[in-house]
């Protein structure tokens, strides 16, 4: 049995040499399919309106993280076209852009990303920095900077109208004239990020 096994190249771990050739192809496949859908899952946001010029500010914000050839591929460009557009002296617009966006990010970041383009715009106005909330959104997706939004808030008391309500044992006076005559209590939601927590409090109502 081990002679045909070294006929067949296999070695101790049961694969044959063709075997482990082909694990070696389908690895290196794997890696670029894996690193084709990270470029398609980052450009998403770039390109609400899908230009050239967009397409290669992409791939120059991602040149340490995926290699040209294999963005060029993924994005309907040539390579060649991509470095003739680093070659260029970038316009006017262009540059204003980039010192707006570095502004844009210090905004957001100053909010500690809670801030989406009409604040963002607000905070620059008021620093002097004339611009538009369009732009401002425009700058904020290209470089991938959403602010919070105010989820659908949830009740947290549902009224049941075949029930008998609770008594009033205080008759709307929640006001004690010494300690541990009359607790009062609470609940409120406080949205995050992730979902909306529920906070409840109880204080004497002497204090």
């Amino acid at each position: 049995m081990a002679q045909a096994d070294r006929e067949e190249g296999r070695r101790p771990d049961g694969w044959t040499r063709e075997e482990r050739r082909e694990v070696r192809a389908l690895r290196r496949e794997l890696r670029v399919v894996k690193e084709e859908r990270d470029i398609l899952k980052k450009a998403a946001a770039w390109f609400a309106r899908e230009t050239m010029t967009r397409k290669f500010r992409f791939m120059r914000a991602h040149q340490a993280e995926f290699r040209v050839r294999t963005m060029a591929r993924v994005l309907g460009v040539s390579p060649s076209g991509f470095y003739a557009w680093l070659r260029r002296q970038p316009s006017r617009r262009a540059r204003e852009d980039r010192l707006l966006s570095e502004a844009v990010r210090e905004a957001h970041a100053a909010s500690r990303g809670v801030y989406g383009a009409p604040r963002v715009r607000a905070e620059l106005r008021a620093s002097g920095i004339s611009v538009s909330r369009k732009r401002v959104a425009r700058l904020m997706r290209e470089q991938g900077l959403t602010g919070v939004t105010r989820r659908r808030k949830f009740r947290t008391t549902i009224r049941n109208a075949e029930r008998r309500p609770a008594p009033d044992l205080v008759n709307r006076e929640f006001s004690a004239s010494a300690p541990n005559q009359l607790w009062v209590s609470d609940i409120t939601e406080v949205p995050t990020a992730t979902r909306p927590l529920y906070l409840a409090a109880t204080v004497d109502a002497f204090s």
